[in-house]
């Protein structure tokens, strides 16, 4: 089966972390790291930046004391929200982000024919810190598990593609979100496999919050057992999923 190439160059990792942006016309600013890749990162700023401007950012891993200085380019800016591309980075840079990510690093599958709900659904699960995003039908499935499967109920044959997904998934820490037309029952969708649902038309704030729980059942497993808050938020989201049969 084919596997379907990143949209990225490089993958990106979530990584929550203070960093310093010293700029030549600003000055030192303060800012907050959303995520980082091979090739960069993205983050909030406390000042207007442009693009086109060099900085020097500054930022620690979690649980590290050492802290990296690399040069970097302005590529992206929107609000206080900017994406830098690294000049240069030191081999030693390089090589933490690569092991930070041995990690962090998710995927996640997506079968729709709706344009716009999987470039909705894309945008929210790379803000979410997942890495690479593949899109197609069954027999695009990649090669590596994917930790996220969202599926739409228009797709030919739903039912049998869902079964099919949960069974290629076995043995794996993956969730699966059906997302149901008015016609669809979510009963029918956990029986055949689905461990979430989500309704259409899509409300932002409630796919949003949906995916959240899924991306942390699957980052975080162990510490989701037994967690009052996720028991809560599974129930007041799938109020449906105690029909769900065993498999």
């Amino acid at each position: 089966m084919k596997e379907w190439p990143s949209i990225r160059q490089s993958p990106r990792f979530r990584l929550d972390a203070a960093i310093n942006v010293v700029s030549r016309n600003h000055g030192s600013l303060r800012g907050w790291c959303h995520d980082i890749s091979q090739g960069g990162m993205s983050g909030n700023v406390s000042s207007v930046l442009t693009v086109g401007d060099e900085v020097t950012l500054e930022f620690q891993f979690p649980n590290s004391t050492h802290r990296h200085s690399t040069a970097a380019r302005v590529c992206y800016g929107r609000g206080f929200r900017y994406g830098f591309v690294f000049l240069n980075p030191e081999p030693a840079l390089q090589t933490r982000i690569s092991e930070f990510g041995l990690h962090k690093q998710t995927a996640a599958f997506i079968l729709s024919a709706n344009a716009p709900m999987v470039w909705i659904v894309h945008r929210m699960l790379q803000q979410l810190g997942v890495s690479q995003v593949f899109t197609g039908g069954p027999k695009d499935f990649p090669l590596l598990t994917p930790h996220l499967i969202v599926i739409d109920s228009d797709w030919p044959d739903f039912e049998e593609v869902l079964a099919f997904l949960r069974s290629e998934s076995a043995g794996t820490t993956t969730a699966i979100v059906a997302v149901l037309s008015p016609t669809c029952h979510a009963a029918n969708a956990h029986r055949a496999g689905a461990d979430l649902v989500l309704h259409k038309p899509l409300a932002l704030d409630r796919t949003r919050k949906l995916l959240e729980l899924a991306f942390r059942l699957i980052t975080k497993p162990a510490a989701s057992e037994g967690n009052p808050e996720i028991a809560t938020a599974m129930k007041f989201l799938n109020p449906t999923n105690s029909t769900r049969n065993s498999r």
